[in-house]
């Protein structure tokens, strides 16, 4: 072969290109999976859910595991309808949150879907599941809520950007997108959420 350089490069590059990177934005989610998004359309890329459940049967879920609704932000946020998809999908979304049929708040998660993942998602823009809570001294958001929850996990909720960062023996874990809030409500969300 005259030019080994050239091919090794070129197969870089095409490797590269087989394993799309994703990247997790505050406050949108991904580029073809976002806030505003239909179920319809998201559907046709994750595949089916493995179940869709109401706000009550949520509720009641939750409530199930221990959880104060009133502590908790998703149930601080509107929806009317959860997926859920416990099957592998590229994008480790566990939960999307619906109104009116369109996307309103999802969780991706590493609990559910494999480490394999953990490299080809990163969080906000350079970031991976796994890492610990240092690299949030970089991340540009506006006075976190930080706390732990009533089961241990670590905390933190940007109300202003639409993100909450959710650390499991000091990895991150899950990633919780919503609509960035504006300043009244999220002074009022975060009064209501402090655990003393």
């Amino acid at each position: 072969m005259k030019h080994p350089f050239f091919t090794i490069l070129l197969y870089f590059i095409f490797a590269n290109t087989i394993i799309a990177q994703k990247n997790i934005k505050a406050g949108i989610g991904f580029d073809d999976i976002y806030i505003g998004t239909t179920i319809q359309d998201a559907t046709k890329i994750l595949g089916e859910p493995t179940l869709i459940s109401s706000r009550k049967d949520e509720k009641i879920h939750w409530a199930t595991f221990g959880y104060d609704l009133k502590k908790s932000l998703v149930f601080s946020l509107k929806f009317d309808q959860v997926y859920l998809f416990e099957e592998y999908n590229e994008y480790m979304i566990w939960k999307i949150y619906t109104k009116k049929g369109k996307i309103v708040n999802m969780n991706i998660s590493s609990f559910v879907h494999s480490k394999e993942n953990k490299k080809r998602i990163t969080v906000l823009d350079k970031n991976y599941f796994f890492s610990p809570p240092a690299f949030l001294k970089d991340f540009k958001g506006d006075n976190p809520l930080i706390h732990k929850d009533y089961f241990g996990y670590l905390e933190f909720i940007y109300f202003k950007e639409g993100i909450q960062l959710i650390f499991d023996n000091n990895k991150l874990s899950n990633v919780f997108i919503f609509k960035p809030m504006k300043k009244k409500k999220r002074q009022k969300l975060r009064k209501k959420l402090i655990i003393k």
